[in-house]
């Protein structure tokens, strides 16, 4: 809201007396408003596993249709012994998970201690299995390494940690045959298992739904996520004659990925100007922080070229902007992963203010 002149103010002198304009505090500092703001984090996930009813599991069955056997059925130091080479027998294998449908119930075999390529040791969490095994190839999902070791073989990094409320960007068809690409409320019971409801992200911050809705439909199985271009996760609109001629946006965020020699890149835009951009590879976050800026009138912007905040010079030159923000302007938030499809990347916060300017 713009501040408002509480008019004249007396100034008393020595000898004299003199009215004269003094303005306010709310004048002196512009006035600075939140538009929008979350700390729900919005993931790109690698590759997963979609059986019935929305649960999505992060991972894939493991190479040479292994099964798993296992030393016990509950605990600690349990020998897990695949009947083919899957493992990397290496200490990367360590935090490893493998995820168990038993009963009807997900189990989770964590790697803590490497072998070879057919033989582990394992925590085993969850409720006890019902017996040793052999687990079936089409029950038992193996994710890659954790994040900040590296992804070096072709599975899907389990969550950082787990995320009792999140949304999932999901390519068309991924939870049932039909459905479409989008970005889907979701809650974790583990951080290779979610269940996603049918609650789509359409424009504004994530939140979460009062009631979230369930899915009933019949999972379609091993999906492969889309590599190659951005997708859109959000779209936060920026309303009509918000800014003024010399107005501010500044967008904060955090953007983050696993730790692979992949390239993972989070982006943004201000209408059709790109304005802000991460790229990682082994680097695990990422803060980005940008204003665009009119200069003087309502359909030029302004913003500077790096990627992200820093007191030093940058190579790229500013981006120039010529958007009508007379109209509203959409701040579009991208995720990509460039080449391979078994990385994550999310944005874990995003805030939107705004500075108007006369």
């Amino acid at each position: 809201m713009p501040a408002v002149n509480p008019g004249p103010v007396v100034v008393q002198t020595t000898n004299t007396q003199s009215t004269q304009a003094v303005p306010s505090l709310a004048q002196a500092l512009q006035s600075t408003y939140v538009i929008a703001q979350t700390g729900l984090p919005v993931i790109l996930p690698g590759s997963m596993f979609f059986a019935n009813n929305g649960v999505m599991v992060i991972g894939q069955a493991p190479s040479a249709a292994a099964t798993a056997t296992f030393s016990a059925t509950s605990g600690a130091g349990v020998t897990m012994t695949m009947s083919a080479a899957t493992l990397l027998g290496t200490a990367a294998d360590v935090g490893r998970v493998l995820t168990i449908l038993d009963q009807g119930i997900y189990k989770y075999a964590t790697i803590t201690a490497q072998s070879s390529t057919t033989v582990a040791t394992v925590t085993l969490t969850g409720v006890a299995l019902s017996g040793v095994g052999p687990f079936a190839n089409n029950t038992i999902w193996l994710t890659g390494t954790i994040p900040g070791t590296g992804n070096t073989v072709a599975f899907s990094p389990p969550t950082r940690v787990i995320y009792a409320n999140c949304y999932f960007y999901l390519p068309a068809s991924a939870i049932f045959s039909g459905s479409t690409a989008g970005v889907y409320f979701a809650q974790g019971s583990n951080t290779t298992v979610y269940v996603v409801y049918d609650n789509i992200l359409l424009s504004g911050v994530p939140t979460i739904p009062a009631v979230p809705t369930p899915f009933v439909c019949t999972g379609a199985g091993a999906v492969a996520q889309t590599t190659g271009s951005n997708v859109t996760v959000m779209t936060i609109p920026i309303p009509a004659n918000a800014m003024g001629p010399s107005g501010r946006v500044r967008v904060t965020s955090l953007f983050s990925n696993n730790n692979s020699g992949n390239t993972k890149v989070g982006q943004y835009n201000f209408g059709s100007t790109g304005i802000a951009a991460a790229s990682n590879t082994a680097n695990q976050t990422q803060p980005v922080l940008h204003d665009i800026t009119n200069r003087g009138v309502t359909n030029a912007q302004v913003t500077y070229g790096s990627t992200g905040f820093a007191a030093t010079a940058a190579a790229p030159l500013e981006p120039i902007g010529g958007n009508d923000t007379t109209q509203i302007v959409n701040i579009l938030c991208f995720l990509q992963l460039v080449t391979t499809a078994t990385d994550f990347c999310q944005w874990d916060q995003m805030l939107v203010e705004i500075t108007p300017g006369s």
